[in-house]
């Protein structure tokens, strides 16, 4: 099974990422953008760092004027109460500063990042914010405890062994909002089949686990997804609107890199933590966990990366492709039908020229 869901067979009128999928990667040119593009964030250099900064800060104002301000805006659980607000991949910095300035003067920030000597990135938060801010420097995959394992269960000899933790950062707190991100830094130490091809959805899946047991009741859920026609991303879309009001955010601004990549946010609000699905859903992350990080270590890297790649195409939701597409697909297009035209928009904007071939004659959406 591919590791994209083809929009076409959900809507027989229209594909609308064909055009997209033509210039990213039928097109020498586009392939050549996006890889560079990815090289330029992976480089974790200050400059780089500064510039990530600033993409995440315009990012959240774009999200802020988009919603006027009601998503990054923390009802306290009582009147007088604290806004509590939880990031998962806090560095560096941008979603944070833009959130507490959005928020009354006694919201607390607490966040979780990857330590600079495994690849994080540097935080831009001034000092005069570290009274509202609880920063962990913390890589969320070594913390077992989360997915319900206990040290008796780690097998010895697996390849992390010495890197879990068992303790449960924050686990007492209920947070009103909580951002996700499940990107994975590429400037980590050398690492074989296992962690290349497991990390991503090891990340992904720890993270929805830790944001969904400390989300209060009615909080708001956002989540960093890549590509809308990738099965993770619709299988985590099909999954957590069971629970929740879900929709989709894109930056608007045509010069924004994020507006021109294929990355969106899912903003889930309303998230009823209570419900059977929700807790379903933090079981069947918990599964996808342990199954990536224990059953696949087993693959080294002079083994068969297949094994591991499989891991792509997992089930998150429960349910196969056909079962998420015959109840999901034809809302999951409409959903996307506003980010695939601002991102051909974004494109148009950086280069115009090469889109006037690409888009000729290709006007079928808009």
């Amino acid at each position: 099974m591919a590791s994209q869901v083809s929009a076409s067979r959900a809507s027989p009128d229209a594909d609308p990422s064909e055009t997209l999928r033509r210039y990213f990667w039928d097109n020498d040119t586009g392939n050549y953008q996006q890889r560079c593009g990815r090289a330029k964030m992976e480089r974790y250099d200050l400059p780089t760092s500064a510039r990530h900064y600033n993409m995440s800060r315009d990012a959240a104002f774009d999200l802020r004027g988009h919603d006027k301000a009601e998503v990054l805006t923390v009802v306290p659980p009582v009147a007088g109460g604290t806004a509590m607000i939880l990031d998962l991949c806090m560095a560096p910095g941008g979603f944070a500063l833009t959130t507490l300035a959005n928020n009354c003067d006694n919201a607390k920030y607490m966040g979780v990042t990857l330590p600079r000597d495994q690849g994080g990135q540097k935080h831009w938060i001034g000092s005069r914010h570290y009274c509202k801010v609880d920063i962990q420097y913390i890589d969320i995959n070594t913390l077992v405890a989360v997915t319900g394992l206990t040290q008796a269960g780690i097998p010895m000899d697996h390849p992390d062994a010495p890197r879990f933790r068992f303790d449960q950062p924050f686990l007492t707190r209920k947070f009103g909002l909580v951002f996700c991100d499940g990107q994975v830094p590429r400037f980590q130490e050398e690492r074989g089949i296992y962690r290349e091809v497991t990390t991503v959805i090891r990340y992904l899946t720890s993270q929805l686990v830790f944001a969904l047991q400390r989300i209060r009741a009615g909080g708001t859920l956002l989540v960093l997804l890549p590509r809308l026609d990738n099965w993770t991303s619709a299988q985590i879309l099909c999954t957590v609107r069971k629970f929740a009001k879900v929709r989709l955010f894109k930056s608007k601004c045509p010069k924004s890199p994020w507006a021109r990549r294929g990355t969106f946010f899912l903003v889930a609000e309303g998230v009823d933590t209570e419900n059977p699905e929700a807790q379903g859903a933090v079981e069947g992350f918990k599964r996808t966990w342990r199954r990536a990080t224990f059953e696949m270590a087993e693959v080294r890297s002079e083994g068969d990366p297949s094994e591991c790649r499989a891991l792509t195409n997992v089930a998150l939701s429960g349910d196969n492709v056909d079962e998420v597409l015959a109840s999901f697909g034809p809302e999951l297009v409409e959903m996307a039908k506003s980010l695939w035209k601002r991102q051909l928009d974004a494109l148009r904007e950086r280069d115009s020229r090469r889109w006037n071939g690409v888009l000729e004659g290709d006007r079928r959406l808009w």
